[in-house]
């Protein structure tokens, strides 16, 4: 806690109250977990959103990472999850399933 409450004094002021609790998840050494999380870097492009959701075969990908609009938020996360769950039943059913093509256009 003193390791944050100096970050957060140092971003904040120095007369931001303790923080009161910590949660330090351990999703790292479960072994039902296996992901990330987003971090875009200067040059990101849309285009490299739009690459990332396109699928290869029957693999659909969804998620945060995904998403141009959410990247980085839970919400993102649900929304593609719902959209790729649309889009899968739509193929099961024999509806539009439109193939993936890469982004060519990058910027």
């Amino acid at each position: 806690m003193r390791e944050v409450m100096k970050v957060l004094r140092k971003m904040y002021g120095p007369n931001i109250p303790n923080a009161t609790e910590i949660h330090v998840s351990k999703w790292s050494q479960n072994p039902f977990v296996r992901s990330s999380w987003t971090d875009p870097v200067v040059g990101t492009s849309w285009g490299h959103f739009d690459n990332m959701a396109g699928r290869l075969g029957n693999l659909f990908f969804a998620g945060e990472s995904i998403s141009s609009e959410w990247y980085g938020f839970v919400q993102g996360g649900y929304f593609t999850g719902r959209d790729k769950a649309n889009e899968i039943a739509s193929c099961i059913k024999g509806g539009e399933c439109e193939s993936y093509e890469s982004a060519t256009e990058l910027i």
